[in-house]
Formats: structure tokens, sequence, C-alpha cells
């Protein structure tokens, strides 16, 4: 043995990790309950960058988002919806294009039926039309949602009340 004592992985790990961070993270713009957001680095005013929180991994919120845009990006739904742009192999970060700020009264009163988490602070303005930024809970339903031949509205303050209780 040559005396040396190795470096844990983990120890290494977290090195990189913190590298990468300050590489690729730009400001920290927010978060929710299972994520945080950033800008990235390269193109702030494009993309922002999500990241999932490790602790609520088994959440897969970044992975849902990703199939959800995935599975509607070429139906009409795909206009109520931010653009994903990347996900990482385990699905730990998610690029996403960057919205802007949206005034309470932009946020459109009839949404897609399937909407159920529309408050105000999931909402940007993408190319100049209101879109959902934060969709990460609607996969359980997309398989009925790209079937169907007609896209269907409904009140989103009906909505807004259904997740409130």
């Amino acid at each position: 043995m040559s005396g040396r004592t190795p470096t844990p992985m983990y120890d290494f790990l977290r090195e990189v990790q913190e590298e990468f961070n300050g590489f690729m993270l730009g400001d920290y713009l927010g978060g929710g309950e299972h994520r945080a957001v950033y800008e990235s680095r390269w193109s702030p005013s494009e993309f922002i960058i999500k990241v999932e929180r490790p602790s609520d991994a088994a959440a897969f919120c970044n992975v849902v988002e990703w199939h959800v845009w995935d599975h509607l990006s070429e139906t009409p739904y795909a206009e109520w919806l931010a653009p994903c742009c990347s996900i990482s192999r385990q699905g730990s970060f998610l690029v996403q294009k960057r919205c802007e700020v949206i005034a309470e009264a932009d946020i459109p009163k009839v949404v897609p039926h399937f909407f159920v988490d529309c408050h105000a602070k999931n909402w940007g303005i993408y190319e100049d039309r209101p879109v959902l930024f934060d969709y990460g809970f609607l996969w359980g339903i997309m398989k009925p949602i790209k079937s169907e031949k007609k896209m269907r509205l409904v009140s989103r303050v009906n909505l807004d009340k259904a997740t409130e209780t």
C-alpha cells in the first residue's frame, strides 16, 4: 500500500457539483416545493434551469414536465405551455425556455381542462402569450389528452377553487 488515504467518492462528487453549479447556473430565481429554479449562465434571458431537490427526487417533477412537453409539443395544447428544451439523464436538471413575469390580469380566465395546478405563480409570458411554466404534476392524464380530437377549455376560476380545498 502507498500509505495514501483515498478520497471518498462523495467528497469528489460534492466538488464536481459545486463546480457544475458555478459553471452552468446563473442567478437563483426562486423555487417551489420540489425544485429550485436558476437562470442559465450561458443564456440567462433565453433559458432557465430547474433543479430537482434531492430530498424530493421521488416527485420526478422535471421528468414529468419533460414527458408532458414531449407528448403535447405537437398538439394545440403546446401553445399553453412553456417549452422544455433538454433534460439530464436522471432528470435532476431540466432546461426550459424562460418566461417573463405576467400581470394577474393577463392570466387566462379559460384554460385547458386538465390544468390542475394553474394558480398565478405558475404562469408567465412566452412569445407574447400566457403560458403555464410549472406543469410537473400533469403526467397521469397525458394519454387521454393526446388522443382527444378537440381541445376542451374550462374556467380557471373553478380550477383555482378546487385546488385550494
